[in-house]
């Protein structure tokens, strides 16, 4: 009890500490489950305390970090994911707040994620580590529309796809890549992919698979656009969105197109911004 006790002081003096020297950052989005529930003074909220003190205290040693606390039917899981860019102080910064906001706005669901530009929290009483999780997600997208959406739509999908290859060939294991390729005489097209780093190479090169075939429903023709699901996203822009320059990709003019669109199914309302 004691030690519980104390672990839940640490978290709070950590999360308070985070909060006094970094503006906490807006979250772009938040789902949290209904059922099954749990009270404040329960065995999985003492066992939730533990894995969120875990999550915030070593996410930003390698930019990933999972953690269980606890035994069956009261054992928490969790992960925190740091973006492939971000230094070590903003991630500690995003995990922080991650960990503070979805408390707040869920207080008392077994699972929830949040998700902000720089990282994402995850937890749940279920483990849900190695499983590909495309049902939970939201789109962005950048209100203006780009002059050429037919040569978007061919420059972009090989973009995408050679990113793809990187950051899943990748022998780090980060499951992340960035970068850049001409999209006219004019404008650079920049794109960003990333995977959860609990899953394998060929799990992230599906789930990056379906959330690229989600870009035509949610941003065709748009100058920006993001989709992010629970275990991998991608985001593409015409302007530089990431801290490192990233890697030049070819785009030979008959690139690979981004797939017809397909509505996805159960998709939360999209919200208009990137």
């Amino acid at each position: 009890q004691f030690s519980m006790a104390r672990e839940e002081l640490v978290l709070l003096l950590l999360l308070a500490a985070a909060s006094a020297q970094f503006c906490s950052a807006d979250y772009l989005y938040f789902i949290c489950s209904t059922s099954p529930s749990f009270t404040a003074n329960s065995t999985y909220r003492q066992n939730l305390n533990t894995v969120l003190f875990s999550l915030t205290s070593n996410a930003s040693k390698n930019g990933f970090t999972a953690a269980t606390a606890g035994q069956s039917p009261d054992q928490a899981y969790g992960l925190a994911l740091c973006r492939g860019d971000v230094s070590p102080s903003d991630c500690t910064s995003c995990t922080s707040d991650a960990a503070k906001e979805i408390v707040n706005h869920c207080p008392n669901g077994k699972s929830a994620i949040i998700w902000y530009d720089n990282c994402l929290l995850r937890y749940s009483g279920r483990d849900f580590f190695g499983v590909v999780d495309t049902a939970h997600e939201f789109y962005m997208w950048n209100s203006d529309y780009i002059s050429d959406p037919t040569l978007l739509n061919s420059v972009l999908g090989s973009l995408m796809n050679n990113l793809t290859s990187t950051a899943t060939a990748d022998p780090s294991g980060r499951l992340y890549a960035a970068g850049h390729t001409k999209f006219n005489e004019s404008q650079d097209l920049y794109g960003l992919v990333q995977c959860t780093r609990d899953l394998s190479s060929s799990q992230c090169a599906n789930c990056l698979k379906d959330a690229l075939s989600k870009i035509p429903t949610c941003c065709e023709g748009m100058q920006g656009g993001r989709v992010v699901e629970a275990s991998c996203s991608v985001r593409y822009e015409i302007y530089r969105f990431f801290n490192d320059l990233g890697t030049a990709q070819p785009s030979p003019p008959n690139g690979t197109a981004l797939p017809p669109a397909n509505p996805p199914v159960g998709a939360p309302p999209p919200i208009s911004k990137s």
